[in-house]
């Protein structure tokens, strides 16, 4: 019997050697978001094919869903792509440092930034090896995002045009049912 052969050592979304493969090249945290995105996804195909159950669903949530998956996949990506290269610019670096603050329920000093900028690229990567496990291993559902609380993110999303867009095509639906 054969044996099965992983093809894959580094995951297809995030590139990261540090966790296993799960499965179709992905590693247990993508692998968990893009079954997420597939399975809304599925969902709301589902829904739009037989127009007689929108009214038992709310396919705005399931949007919103498939976009906080691409959101968090689009997260681990960035995280790992700091460990990818051998200097880490401070940008990233404060971002981090931000992110773990916020984890915390604190603040950066003042001059958190200036310190991170006077660090050579070699030792703010340390700083980041080091940061990174801790903020990835804070027990919460969603990831801590580097540009700022889900609570922005999700506004930003409420207020955009794709918001409205999902908003009218559910409410399009409706109205297909209703004079159906």
């Amino acid at each position: 019997m054969p044996s099965m052969e992983r093809k894959h050592t580094n995951c297809r979304n995030c590139t990261s050697p540090r966790r296993p493969i799960k499965a179709r090249g992905l590693c247990a945290k993508c692998y968990y978001w893009q079954r997420k995105i597939e399975k809304c996804s599925a969902k709301l195909e589902s829904f739009r094919s037989h127009p007689e159950y929108i009214g038992r669903c709310n396919l705005v949530l399931f949007t919103f869903r498939i976009r906080v998956a691409k959101r968090v996949l689009e997260e681990l990506r960035w995280r790992e792509e700091g460990l990818l290269v051998d200097a880490i610019d401070s940008e990233r670096l404060d971002s981090l440092v931000s992110t773990l603050a916020r984890c915390c329920r604190s603040e950066c000093a003042p001059n958190a930034h200036n310190v991170i900028e006077g660090m050579s690229p070699k030792v703010r990567r340390q700083v980041y090896e080091v940061l990174l496990p801790i903020v990835e291993s804070r027990p919460t559902r969603l990831p801590q995002l580097h540009t700022g609380s889900w609570n922005a993110w999700a506004s930003n999303y409420w207020l955009s045009p794709a918001f409205r867009d999902d908003v009218e095509l559910t409410h399009a639906l409706e109205r297909t049912n209703i004079a159906a």
